[in-house]
């Protein structure tokens, strides 16, 4: 068997003057402990340094000297293809193979190939024509592959990658339309689409021929984020005005006013940063939406349009409405002082003790689909319609003497 004395040297191996029995059984081995690695190698024969094109004679200073595949060998030893490769032991360790004194900082005596690089090999054999194949040095795109850029977006900014000699910028964004680029390369102009306002996912992705893709994603915050309102909620026993509950990300430029619209009519507006709550003048009795625009230097953001039930005075309040399922119902004392009940201030000493005795939710067909008995009498309770479907209820409530309802949005 060939043993290695440089990478792609031999010399012969003999049995000469060792016994019979171990020449006879030379290739019988017993007890033997097997290592099994996951990727493969073989011994170099010497024609695989190709250097010099065939017209220079290699000595034992070409076998001998290092190679990095980065670097290929300068004339008259240059190699004549496109691709040169080595399995180079760069850090001076000490393979599994060798003893502790040879082959440090010098060529592997064996090449090591994992998938890639078999891959590689399995490419440049099988390839015909004039199409160079896969590269053999990627290096290029292992460069730090980071987006530099602001992270926020007002109207255009510059982003930009690393250069990597020879590569394809391709660059995009989400969601789509939110941005658009102007230039090409690693170097690009980004503006905001006037009508979008959030978060945008600027994408590059970095083509090297043979060496694939390599991408690079940064997040701005893209012109003037909207408003989300949460809920809105009818102090009782006050039936003029609403509390608005929103959140309000960050924006780009400082908010320098704000707008609020009921049934897209405006109802307020103001400068600054808007609170929330909000306390408003809730409108007539019914539903309704309520919406809130909030301005910057980098444009105007609507928030969603949340719809309400106004109540214009009863017996009980039924809050959150709309509902994701779980409503509470409070019962309003009642009032003997006829001003006070037109009104509908805070009970005073003419207020008297109300209670609720029955509880029915019905759909706007009339069917009944909840009913709570309270024998007692309860003055708040908390009832569960998340089982019910999406739509339009009515909440009656019994006193003891008459029935009061109110519509609710089960959403």
């Amino acid at each position: 068997m060939p043993l290695d004395t440089y990478p792609g040297g031999f010399y012969t191996l003999t049995f000469g003057g060792l016994p019979n029995s171990v020449v006879n059984n030379s290739f019988q081995t017993f007890n033997s402990n097997f290592n099994i690695r996951y990727r493969f190698a073989f011994v170099h024969a010497t024609s695989a340094l190709c250097i010099g094109g065939g017209n220079q004679t290699l000595t034992n200073t070409q076998y001998m000297a290092r190679y990095i595949g980065a670097t290929p060998p300068a004339a008259p030893f240059n190699t004549p293809f496109q691709n040169f490769t080595t399995a180079f032991n760069a850090n001076g360790a000490v393979w599994d193979f060798e003893n502790a004194t040879t082959r440090r900082l010098n060529n592997e005596p064996h090449e090591w190939f994992f998938l890639r690089s078999a891959n590689w090999l399995a490419a440049e054999l099988t390839r015909t024509g004039t199409n160079p194949g896969p590269a053999s040095n990627c290096s290029a795109l292992c460069v730090n592959m980071a987006i530099t850029g602001p992270a926020s977006l007002c109207t255009n900014a510059s982003y930009s990658v690393p250069v990597v000699a020879g590569a394809n910028y391709t660059w995009s964004a989400t969601p789509l339309g939110s941005v658009t680029f102007g230039g090409t390369g690693n170097s690009v102009t980004a503006t905001k689409s006037p009508s979008f306002n959030g978060t945008a996912t600027i994408q590059v992705n970095v083509t090297l021929a043979g060496c694939g893709d390599r991408p690079a994603t940064i997040n701005v915050l893209a012109g003037t984020p909207p408003a989300t309102i949460t809920s809105v909620t009818q102090p009782p026993p006050s039936y003029g005005t609403i509390n608005v509950y929103f959140n309000l990300p960050g924006s780009v430029s400082p908010i320098t006013s704000h707008k609020w619209y009921i049934d897209n009519v405006m109802v307020y507006s103001s400068s600054g940063v808007p609170n929330s709550p909000t306390i408003l003048n809730g409108g007539s009795c019914g539903m309704h939406g309520v919406r809130l625009d909030v301005i910057s230097a980098c444009g105007t953001s609507a928030s969603n349009s949340f719809q309400y039930y106004k109540s214009c005075g009863s017996m009980f309040t039924a809050a959150p409405n709309p509902t994701n399922g779980q409503l509470t119902i409070n019962v309003i004392e009642e009032n003997t002082d006829s001003e006070l009940s037109q009104s509908k201030l805070a009970p005073g000493p003419s207020a008297t003790s109300r209670k609720a005795y029955k509880i029915a939710i019905t759909d706007m067909t009339g069917v009944r689909r909840k009913y709570f008995d309270y024998k007692s009498g309860i003055t708040t309770t908390t009832i569960n319609i998340s089982d019910l479907r999406a739509g339009i209820y009515n909440v009656s409530v019994f006193d003891g003497k008459e029935w009061d309802s109110r519509k609710i949005n089960k959403q």
